[in-house]
């Protein structure tokens, strides 16, 4: 990535990865840079589209305040 560039689906999993890591800044970041690129470069791809609503969904997850059962 770092001599090329990355793509959406790189881009979309890194996000999934930062916002499981805690680290939401990055993974907002990340799910911007895949969401332009399937814009872009894969438009309609149904798979793709997928992973971006999952990276949202996980996201979401991490904004939720805790519950108090944990």
């Amino acid at each position: 990535m770092a001599l090329g560039g990355s793509t959406a689906f790189d881009d979309v999993f890194l996000a999934m990865a930062h916002a499981r890591l805690g680290d939401h800044e990055q993974a907002e970041l990340r799910l911007t840079h895949a969401i332009l690129g399937m814009e872009r470069d894969y438009p309609g791809h149904r798979e793709l589209v997928c992973f971006c609503e999952e990276a949202r969904s996980i996201l979401a997850e991490g904004t939720e305040a805790p519950s108090a059962t944990h």
